[in-house]
């Protein structure tokens, strides 16, 4: 029995017996009836209307650690390098490779690491792995990469968006991948002024040849 019908049943109870006891000797034992009748279901529905917004505030106030969908966004179980997440979605693990970025090699069994990869790589990890994100599509984009992956902007709290992060902060490389992107200009500003600031990968004494 759920905790809404125990209260209902209570509260019925009690005001049931609060208004025979306050009634008693005043109205006529039939009009009391017709009043109590008339009156319960009235106060019963007020109450319920108050449970039901407490229940369902509490019901959106708390998410467990093991959550894996808030209504916010969806949880990032794993961080595969600088621009590759990879996000459970209504129970799949899917991949997500940031639209626009193109972070230095870390898990490409092909290539060496390359120069700032670890670091783009960890800075992502700090960013996001273990925590709710939006994503969010573009249409000028594909849904997927060749590789399967979704194609996505990510949005951290309070709305930031990773994928010009990265860039502003000189962890990526703007990519364009065959096509214009919806913030192409942004971010490929957001990367020239990386540049002149020399920071993160852009630093000549991190990595000398770029």
């Amino acid at each position: 029995m759920t905790y809404k019908t125990n209260t209902i049943r209570r509260i019925y109870r009690c005001v049931t017996i609060y208004l025979m006891s306050f009634l008693n000797g005043i109205i006529h034992q039939s009009f009391r009836r017709k009043i109590v009748l008339l009156v319960i279901p009235l106060i019963t529905a007020i109450v319920l209307v108050f449970v039901s917004l407490d229940s369902s505030a509490s019901d959106t106030t708390v998410l467990s650690n093991n959550s894996t969908r808030s209504d916010w966004g969806y949880k990032v179980t794993r961080v595969v390098d600088g621009d590759t997440l990879e996000v459970e979605i209504d129970g799949s693990m899917q991949k997500v490779r940031l639209i626009g970025v193109d972070t230095p090699e870390t898990s490409d069994p092909r290539k060496e690491v390359e120069c700032f990869g670890k670091e783009s790589s960890s800075k992502t990890r700090e960013l996001v792995e273990g925590k709710f994100v939006r994503l969010e599509q573009d249409e000028t984009q594909n849904d997927k990469d060749r590789y399967g992956r979704l194609l996505r902007y990510v949005y951290m709290e309070e709305s930031v968006n990773l994928n010009l992060y990265l860039l502003q902060n000189g962890y990526a490389y703007e990519y364009t991948y065959e096509k214009p992107y919806k913030f192409q200009e942004e971010f490929k500003h957001a990367e020239t002024n990386a540049r002149e600031k020399e920071l993160g990968l852009w630093d000549p004494l991190t990595c000398p040849v770029q």
